[in-house]
């Protein structure tokens, strides 16, 4: 029986998340959000990378078997965790690119891996700061101190 589909999307997807998330820490100043991957990062690049595959391949081996008994299930449960994975990069996306209103220390992570650089981090700081003042500027009756952005 030859490899479903589906299991090629994830596969891909997966390996699309590894590479990424290697590019982001490596030059982008993100950290591994995930403590288990965290974990193996800090044993070094070769455990790291061995790891993700193992979690990537581990389950989409058993899902293949399984297919063969059940395949409306698995297939099912594939396109599943292909729009979840999709999602929750959509999200981490959104979440890194468009919060408004948000406290100047505040964290965002790309899906649950990449936690945003420092760089970003301090220019959306130096925004907070700037428009603070700005308010403060407009409304003299009030202190830097008072105005708190959520």
């Amino acid at each position: 029986m030859k490899i479903a589909k589906e299991t090629w999307i994830i596969l891909a997807i997966g390996l699309a998340d590894l590479v990424t998330t290697i590019l982001f820490i490596r030059y982008h100043g993100a950290q591994e959000a995930n403590p288990l991957f965290k974990r193996y990062w800090e044993m070094g690049i070769a455990a790291f990378v061995g790891a993700k595959v193992a979690m990537l391949i581990g389950p989409l081996s058993v899902l293949e078997w399984a297919r063969r008994r059940n395949p409306r299930f698995v297939s099912l449960a594939l396109r599943s965790a292909i729009v979840g994975y999709v999602g929750m990069y959509g999200v981490g996306y959104a979440r890194l690119n468009y919060i408004e209103n948000a406290h100047p220390t505040f964290t965002a992570t790309i899906g649950h891996r990449h936690m945003m650089s420092r760089r970003f981090a301090e220019r959306m700081r130096r925004g907070f700061r700037s428009a603070r003042q700005n308010i403060v500027s407009e409304r003299p009756d009030t202190s830097e101190t008072d105005i708190m952005a959520y």
